[in-house]
């Protein structure tokens, strides 16, 4: 039996827990194998980072990296700081905001960027945007967009659109066509 616990082998694989690692580092155990990344100093706001880059000596990629001053995992692109942020203390996610405050919130930084966008895959298939404002009208109001056109608006004063982003009254329901349908069986 051996009591060999890491080993470097010809090729410059690493293997912990075991003799042949098949890639560049390999940990085994038989129970719950952790690797475990900490500051010398408590709470530090740099408490680990991992970094993956698209070349040596290169700053294109992506940090996964820790904030222990402030519980917050984060994840970091060359071109976006806090891409997405989860905070330990409640679990909250943030998408371009480093200080989430529900369980999910996407924050937005210029008129007309979609705050969410479900999209489907099905042949003819569409893409919705929810939007925290009216496009070309106000930065306050919400609109729903579906293939690209704007369907639905409320805007800072709470007046509904359906078909118009100006709502003028309290609906304002604009298009061809019957508005309301009664239908029975």
């Amino acid at each position: 039996a051996s009591d060999e616990a890491m080993r470097i082998d010809s090729d410059g694989k690493v293997g912990i827990g075991t003799n042949a690692p098949a890639e560049i580092l390999e940990v085994v155990s038989d129970s719950d194998p952790t690797i475990l990344i900490r500051p010398v100093t408590v709470d530090s706001a740099n408490s680990g980072k991992i970094s993956y880059r698209e070349n040596a000596g290169g700053t294109t990629g992506v940090d996964l990296r820790y904030d222990g001053a402030n519980n917050k995992f984060i994840i970091d692109t060359s071109d976006v700081t806090n891409a997405l942020v989860i905070k330990r203390t409640d679990g909250n996610v943030g998408i371009g905001t480093n200080n989430p405050s529900a369980k999910l919130e996407s924050y937005i930084t210029s008129g007309g960027e979609k705050g969410l966008r479900l999209n489907s895959n099905f042949s003819g298939g569409n893409a919705v945007d929810f939007i925290p404002a009216v496009v070309g009208v106000s930065n306050a109001g919400f609109s729903i967009d579906l293939a690209g056109t704007n369907r639905f608006v409320i805007n800072d004063g709470g007046n509904v659109g359906i078909g118009t982003n100006n709502a003028l009254d309290k609906l304002d329901v604009y298009g061809s066509g019957a508005v309301f349908r009664n239908l029975s069986d």
